[in-house]
Formats: C-alpha cells, structure tokens, sequence
C-alpha cells in the first residue's frame, strides 16, 4: 500500500494510491482523505492507475469520504482505474454515482467544477 499526494493548485489534492486496497488499508486512506481536504480544498482526485486490487470495504471508503467532501461543497473524482478497478467499480454501482475518469486531466477539471455540473 502507497498513498502520494502529488502537488497541485491550493484548492485541488491529487492523491494517488498505489498497490492492494482492503480492509487492512481502510483506516489509513480514510484519515488520509480527511486529512487531505482541508479548508479551501474544492476538489480532490484519487487517481488509482497504480492499484492492483481494490475490494468492496475500499470502495465504501470512498463513497463515505465523497459524501462527506460534498456536503463541504468540494467534489471526489477517481482517475485512471486499472482494468480490474474500473470492474469493481461498475459492479458495484460506484461508477454510477460518482465521476470517474480514464484521464488525468479530465478527472482534475471535473474535480473543480461547480458540484451542481453533474458531469
């Protein structure tokens, strides 16, 4: 498991998460997420190009983080899913409500739109 935060505009995070998602890394990305959105903070991009394997638990991780991100105004995108990730999202519906992205640059533009652009 490896979180990077990679650098942005001050009201923008890139979190990049890299290797196996489970139970055992629940903690950890939920207080990384919170951590990650602070004050001023519009739009947060959680770019999964380098995961391996992501379950369901993970993805209710996110899904509780997005909810709470945007009742603060601020909108969750995920990037570049693996195969095996754009999978599980779509299974479980995730992909249905939430805006996921094949692209970077797409993910970070619709993380800084307005929340009501249901793109």
């Amino acid at each position: 498991m490896l979180m990077v935060i990679a650098p942005s505009p001050a009201d923008l995070v890139h979190v990049r998460l890299v290797g196996d998602w489970d139970r055992a890394t629940n903690a950890p990305l939920a207080a990384l997420l919170r951590r990650a959105v602070r004050p001023g903070v519009r739009g947060l991009v959680v770019d999964m190009s380098g995961t391996t394997f992501v379950d369901c638990s993970t993805l209710h991780v996110l899904e509780r983080e997005a909810l709470r991100f945007s009742a603060r105004g601020g909108r969750l995108v995920v990037a570049r899913p693996s195969t095996l990730t754009s999978r599980v999202l779509d299974l479980t519906g995730f992909a249905r409500t939430w805006p996921v992205t094949e692209d970077l640059g797409r993910a970070l533009e619709v993380a800084l739109a307005d929340p009501a652009d249901p793109r």
